[in-house]
């Protein structure tokens, strides 16, 4: 068994975990990165149509954009595939209650960006690769945490022993890290669930994040871009919508086929797009 010592080790190569790592690495301190899936080496594949798209998006703010750009990954990000979006549409479907944002009155140029989390985990493990001060271990699940000293001792299932002063739990909702170290937390359920896929309307989307608020719960359609630049004038199509429902409607979604729930999804939305022209693989995540 070998036995390493850093300054901080961050369990978890996700967006959190990995925009910790790539922002204390221009400090002078020896970081570790410990993830237990193979982490995948380069930029995924920007496919055409409804499934070359990651189902899982993140709506920066400018906020979170600006840390992407003083992190110095999101130029690499910005000319794949990303979709600002300058409007937001929210609106009651039970009622006449509505409410409109645009980027002209804040004057900026949008309101934020639609990205595939896999663009940006790729990103910022990019730059993790080329960092001296940053030293991943991928396909390396963590078997125990226990203390050491000051600080802690992490034993990796490969035989590998981390110890660090500070050990940065990045590992999910479900943190092994977490429940080791002994924090208390609370938990609930929501008695939903949030379907997820991609879909391409007949029409535009503007550049325009929309959300009706139904009976059984939200649905948003959140714009997409395609492998253009971001001050393309083409027309886009595609969207990535989360529908949350009750358990027992989401189960009768989540059966139906592509047609029948594209029909479905169509009515939810009171048809703003037009039609659903097609939709990719969908998925159902438990709302707690």
């Amino acid at each position: 068994m070998s036995e390493q010592t850093f300054d901080v080790v961050i369990v978890g190569a996700g967006l959190a975990g990995a925009a910790l790592a790539a922002s204390l690495a221009e400090l002078p301190l020896r970081i570790a990165v410990v993830e237990a899936q193979p982490l995948r080496s380069g930029w995924p594949p920007l496919d055409a149509g409804v499934a070359g798209y990651d189902p899982r998006v993140s709506a920066l703010t400018a906020a979170s954009q600006q840390l992407l750009q003083e992190l110095g990954v999101w130029g690499e990000i910005a000319k794949r595939r990303v979709s600002p979006y300058r409007d937001m549409h929210v609106w009651d479907a039970e009622g006449t209650g509505s409410i409109h944002f645009s980027a002209d009155e804040v004057n900026r140029p949008c309101l934020g960006y639609i990205v595939e989390n896999r663009l940006i985990n790729a990103a910022l493990l990019e730059k993790l690769r080329f960092s001296k001060q940053v030293t991943l271990i991928d396909g390396a699940p963590v078997a125990q945490l226990r203390r050491c000293g000051e600080g802690r001792e992490l034993l990796l299932q490969n035989g590998e022993r981390l110890r660090a002063p500070l050990v940065v739990a990045a590992d999910g909702a479900n943190s092994r890290i977490r429940e080791w170290a002994g924090f208390a937390t609370r938990e609930w359920d929501y008695g939903q669930q949030a379907i997820v896929t991609t879909v391409q309307m007949a029409r535009d989307h503007q550049r325009t994040a929309w959300q009706r608020f139904l009976p059984e719960g939200p649905l948003a359609f959140l714009p997409l871009g395609d492998a253009k630049e971001l001050d393309s004038s083409d027309e886009h199509g595609y969207c990535s919508i989360v529908w949350s429902a009750d358990d027992h409607r989401a189960s009768e979604l989540m059966a139906l086929d592509d047609d029948a729930f594209a029909r479905e999804l169509g009515r939810a939305f009171e048809h703003c797009l037009g039609e659903v022209v097609s939709l990719g693989r969908r998925f159902s995540f438990p709302l707690r």
